[in-house]
């Protein structure tokens, strides 16, 4: 936490819990492309004068659907303030130190499939 707070990090939350407005901050969003992390996104920049955060750099751990980005682009508020946006395309599971998996039952025939 140290590392974070020499960065001038000064908060890490959860986006499902209440978390405390910084609306002259920027916010960095660490999510999974879902619906409830893009409502509650949303909620953040729901209202212009009440804006939880000052500019938002959002990174997804995978692929954004169609559906998710239509829902960002109807907040024009939420739009406003998007000063980055990107799929980091990071979405696995660690079992231990040395082994992770991406949860996919079916990779195999999906990936080698014609």
């Amino acid at each position: 936490m140290s590392e974070l707070l020499s960065e001038d990090i000064i908060a890490f939350d959860q986006i499902d819990m209440e978390r405390q407005a910084y609306p002259k901050q920027q916010v960095i969003y660490f999510l999974t492309p879902r619906h409830s992390s893009i409502e509650y996104l949303s909620k953040d920049y729901h209202d212009k004068k009440n804006c939880k955060y000052g500019i938002a750099h959002i990174f997804f751990t995978n692929k954004l659907g169609y559906d998710l980005m239509q829902k960002i682009s109807s907040n024009s508020v939420l739009v406003d303030h998007i000063g980055t946006m990107k799929e980091f395309n990071q979405d696995f599971i660690c079992k231990f130190d040395n082994l992770f998996t991406f949860d996919m039952p079916k990779a195999l025939p999906t990936l080698f499939s014609e």
